[in-house]
């Protein structure tokens, strides 16, 4: 292999980001021996040893930028010095996999900055060599000049065990996807987890952390398996999804002084136990949602900020029993009643029927709502609409018939096109089937949600998905599964009954299967 210095310069009004994919360019580009001078899209390149005199006429200074040139092409795999890295100034552009199957990867020293692409490929073609090289890492050793590990930097190594930072490292990110990292120890000298750190490290269950950590990124431990997490009082920030989907996840602590938590932060992870003691917490939208398991809620201290979505409906219920029955301390009950008084409306549109009926009143009350009164036709509406979300979730049933009952439209389902084609539409646009909806209605007393037209055993048939008169059935009727209460009107005969049918779904449409 043959090297040997050039110098390129760069007109020095082009930003920094041309800069360095210009050095790229002459570094990486594969069977290159040179750089191409001339204009580029949004720069210019001039070859210090050809365009003397255009250079002359430059009247402002460039930026010179000078590299080794690599007669060897890198899709041969062949290495430069270095031990198969490109680093550009101290900056760790570009790793060259080298054919030893060493397991063990030493980051050069002087190296101040890991770029976040650096260790994938510059050509597809080469997808596969970085593969299996990346595969055979298991341990990386850093150097004591690196401060900056930029995210994703070393994506894709499913293999890496073990990873040995030193202090000086200041932002810490790139491991997005080692599964098989177990436990890390966190530099006292790093202030940042960046973005996607360590998410999708399915094994990962131990971090030493450092007090002197300000930020954790969004998605930083997402899917990990820490079994607990507590803060400290130089963290401020955690972004969306840090913690979302942690499965071994039971306990969090929130100390400090002042500290904030992204939406979905810890969505859909096992949380069980949430301690808050740092003088202002805020709990953005959904942070906790999908966490069922989380009923203990310890407000030790200090001015607690959620809204009302913060906690799963399963949550709010216990905790406003909780108050209900005087065993909720005193700061966690300022904590609620702040989010019912800011999110009023919200608040109580969330709480499922039964809950509404148990704690309504005592929330109006802290609302400071007076002479309120619970309205049966408002209890109908949110059973009516638990059910068509109940639908939609588990049968498929378009969305977009919950969007047209808030706005007091009944839709039905329909098959169409012979059978292959599924769709819905307003109940109206049938005069025949509104008039049997509302002689059902007016006859037994309950309120259709949905309507299905279908063949039937006796002809053709009009499937009414309903709530009973009787507030007393509705827990008995609900749909967890696909046969579900209805009242079934044969068109033909002009009569119906009261049964259990079976349905599915196609297309967004349900049609009746039993």
């Amino acid at each position: 292999m043959q090297f040997g210095n050039r110098t390129f310069f760069i007109s020095e009004n082009v930003s920094d980001h041309y800069a360095r994919r210009f050095a790229r360019e002459i570094s990486l580009r594969s069977g290159k021996t040179t750089a191409d001078p001339g204009v580029h899209a949004d720069y210019i390149i001039y070859d210090a040893e050809k365009d003397i005199a255009e250079l002359e006429e430059l009247d402002h200074s460039a930026v010179k930028i000078t590299v080794n040139e690599m007669v060897s092409i890198i899709d041969s795999a062949q290495l430069p010095d270095n031990d198969g890295f490109c680093v550009i100034g101290s900056v760790l552009v570009k790793w060259i996999p080298e054919e030893s199957d060493r397991n063990t990867l030493r980051i050069p020293n002087g190296v101040t900055r890991i770029k976040g692409d650096a260790f994938q490929p510059v050509f597809s073609c080469q997808e596969a060599v970085f593969k299996k090289k990346r595969n055979g890492i298991i341990r990386i050793q850093f150097p004591k000049t690196l401060r900056v590990i930029e995210p994703d930097a070393f994506k894709g190594f499913e293999s890496l065990e073990s990873v040995q930072f030193q202090e000086g490292l200041q932002e810490l990110g790139g491991f997005r996807g080692c599964v098989h990292l177990d436990n890390v120890a966190i530099p006292k000298s790093c202030t940042k987890i960046s973005d996607h750190a360590f998410e999708g490290g399915r094994f990962l269950s131990q971090i030493l952390w450092n007090e002197n950590v300000t930020e954790i990124g969004r998605n930083a431990f997402k899917g990990t398996w820490l079994m607990a997490f507590t803060s400290w009082d130089s963290l401020k920030t955690i972004g969306e999804e840090a913690f979302a989907g942690c499965d071994l996840l039971s306990e969090v602590n929130l100390s400090g002084t002042e500290i904030e938590c992204g939406k979905y932060c810890f969505k859909g992870s096992a949380v069980q136990k949430l301690t808050v003691s740092a003088g202002s917490c805020v709990l953005k939208n959904c942070c906790f949602s999908a966490c069922t398991k989380l009923r203990q809620i310890e407000i030790e201290k200090g001015r607690v900020t959620i809204t009302s979505t913060t906690f799963p409906v399963e949550t709010v219920s216990s905790r406003l029993k909780a108050i209900k029955q005087g065993t909720c301390p005193d700061a966690e009950r300022d904590m609620w009643t702040d989010m019912m008084r800011t999110y009023k409306k919200r608040f109580m549109n969330r709480l499922p029927v039964d809950d509404y009926i148990k704690y309504a009143p005592m929330c109006a009350e802290i609302m400071g709502i007076k002479d309120f009164r619970i309205d049966r036709q408002e209890l109908v509406q949110r059973e009516a609409l638990y059910r068509i979300s109940w639908l939609i979730r588990n049968l498929g049933l378009n969305p977009n018939v919950r969007k047209y009952y808030r706005e007091g439209k009944l839709y039905y389902s329909y098959m169409t096109a012979g059978g292959f084609m599924g769709s819905i539409d307003t109940i109206n646009y049938n005069p025949r089937y509104a008039e049997i909806v509302k002689k059902a209605e007016e006859t037994y007393g309950i309120k259709v949600y949905h309507a299905i037209e279908g063949q039937g055993m006796f002809g053709p048939e009009l499937v009414l998905l309903c709530i009973e008169s009787l507030y007393s059935d509705w827990p008995y009727s609900r749909p967890d599964s696909s046969w579900m209460m209805a009242y079934v009107h044969n068109i033909e005969l002009d009569e119906g009954e009261f049964g259990d049918v079976e349905l599915d779904s196609y297309q967004g449409a349900l049609y009746r299967v039993g």
